[in-house]
């Protein structure tokens, strides 16, 4: 039998409910993971909305793997500025 785990997580504005199956998690472990799966989304919406990725109209896989690579490529530069 399985057994899964749910945790409430209280921050300034929202409460967030993480439910996990992994055998005997700590509250940090939970929280670090959420934090990783955060800083995921963030990128991929950068990507898609700073840098035109999805904007793409090639017709051959070609185009489009040269048109991605260039869309992350624009990412990096942008990220190193900020930095």
């Amino acid at each position: 039998m399985n057994f899964i785990l749910l945790f409430w997580i209280f921050g300034d504005c929202e409460t967030r409910d993480i439910v996990t199956n992994k055998e005997n998690p700590t509250r940090q472990y939970v929280k670090s993971i959420m934090d990783a799966r955060w800083s995921v989304e963030v990128y991929h919406r950068e990507v898609k909305q700073n840098c035109g990725i999805e904007r793409c109209q090639a017709r051959t896989s070609r185009a489009q793997r040269n048109h991605i690579f260039l869309a992350i490529s624009a990412w990096f530069e942008q990220h190193k500025r900020r930095i």
